[in-house]
């Protein structure tokens, strides 16, 4: 029962977040920013490949700080997206810290297609939170410092068939075209990523 009440009040307090930030009443600064990079597949931990960007930024939100760590990623090859967000609020007393996901919502997630996961989770806070943080962010200083040293591919071990998968070629493009808006639209609107396709 107590962990039902708290999840409630953790969806109202991000969908109240969002609503702000959507209506320019919030303001986020990224503090951070890792590009978009392609992941190589875990074996050890079967796990697929994967091309992600993740962010942090910060903002006051009624006189007390706030972090929101937010990761985006396409698996490849079977093109599902997620959006993940670790919101906190580290103030003596006013402590606050929520972990989301779509993929955390699994008797949605496991079985939903790709193509269909933006429409099953549109009611979701976590959907209107990275809508509304993404595109403040896109040229803040902490974003455009990146593409000085950014690389698509970290590891050397990934395989030609990676590689060459037409998802790890459109990450590529977006990546060294600073396309960050458009990577964030690609990870649940399918058919936005078909077009790019």
């Amino acid at each position: 029962m107590y962990e039902e009440i708290r999840k409630e009040e953790e969806t109202i307090m991000l969908r109240n977040i969002a609503n702000l930030t959507e209506r320019g009443k919030i303001k986020w600064e990224c503090i951070e920013y890792n590009p978009i990079t392609f992941m190589d597949e875990d074996r050890v931990d079967d796990s697929p490949a994967y091309i992600s960007h993740m962010m942090t930024v910060t903002a006051i939100i009624g006189d007390l700080p706030y972090e929101l760590e937010i990761v985006e990623y396409i698996e490849v090859p079977s093109g599902k997206g997620n959006y993940a967000i670790t919101l906190t609020r580290n103030t003596p007393g006013e402590y606050v810290h929520i972990d989301d996901s779509l993929s955390y919502h699994s008797d949605i997630y496991d079985e939903c297609p790709p193509d269909e996961l933006r429409t099953r989770f549109q009611d979701y806070p976590i959907i209107k939170l990275c809508d509304a943080v993404v595109p403040q962010i896109i040229e803040s200083d902490a974003v455009q410092e990146v593409f000085e040293w950014a690389r698509y591919f970290n590891e050397g071990s990934i395989s030609q068939e990676l590689k060459d998968h037409p998802l790890t070629k459109l990450g590529d493009k977006l990546s060294s075209e600073h396309r960050i808006l458009d990577f964030h639209r690609c990870v649940l609107d399918v058919p936005f990523r078909e077009n790019l396709l």
